[in-house]
């Protein structure tokens, strides 16, 4: 992600009305917030520039759906919604962006509406990476524990290298109750390498179930 965004920068120095690599930089600077820990300027510019976009071209989808990534970022769920859902009416076809409309709706409690979207999304879709972990969430958060503790169980086994799935088994595992198993999963989504702050709240709450207080202190600091 940084490789990008110092490229699209290069790109925009060289021309800077180059539509490209405007939209390139708002979805770097967004991902690099959202993914990867940044802060409210990473923010800031990718929604500048996906505005500036539209300014010229109000009906450009791939603008509409940086706008919403990042105020998706920004935790403005409802007007990243209208983004996303303004992006989808002029390019029916970007699943990616549809994925992120129903992980929204999965955030607001839309359970149905969620999984109806996620599931009009085909598996095979490029770009859509956390698709079959958003289905195995709202199955869980709609009861249906079996149907998603097979869903992320295969998910954690095929995409080692998607921090969210591996967030997302370990996470299910703990809020069932089954304490030991989520510490075996833990361990090993800790051991690929792709870190996220979820992962040691997850690791700070199994230590204090274990009793190990000073363990659970070291986690969340």
């Amino acid at each position: 992600n940084e490789r990008a965004l110092s490229l699209y920068q290069q790109a925009l120095q060289a021309n800077p009305d180059d539509t490209r690599a405007m939209l390139g930089l708002s979805r770097a600077s967004s991902a690099r917030a959202c993914l990867f820990n940044g802060g409210r300027a990473d923010i800031a510019q990718g929604e500048a520039m996906a505005r500036r976009v539209l300014a010229r071209d109000p009906r450009n989808a791939a603008a509409w759906a940086a706008l919403g990534y990042a105020q998706d970022c920004a935790g403005r769920i409802d007007d990243a919604i209208a983004g996303y859902d303004r992006a989808i009416a002029l390019d029916p076809a970007d699943n990616a962006t549809r994925a992120s409309v129903a992980y929204l709706y999965q955030e607001k409690g839309r359970l149905a509406d969620a999984l109806r979207l996620n599931l009009q999304v085909p598996a095979e879709a490029p770009r859509v990476r956390f698709r079959d972990t958003q289905v195995a969430r709202a199955l869980e958060l709609l009861g249906f524990t079996a149907a998603a503790d097979a869903r992320f169980a295969k998910i954690f086994q095929l995409d080692p290298d998607n921090v969210f799935n591996n967030i997302a088994w370990p996470r299910s595992l703990y809020t069932q109750g089954r304490h030991g198993d989520a510490r075996v999963a833990l361990a090993t989504a800790l051991s690929r390498h792709t870190p996220h702050p979820d992962l040691l709240v997850l690791q700070g709450e199994l230590a204090l179930q274990g009793g190990d207080r000073a363990g659970a202190v070291a986690a969340f600091r």
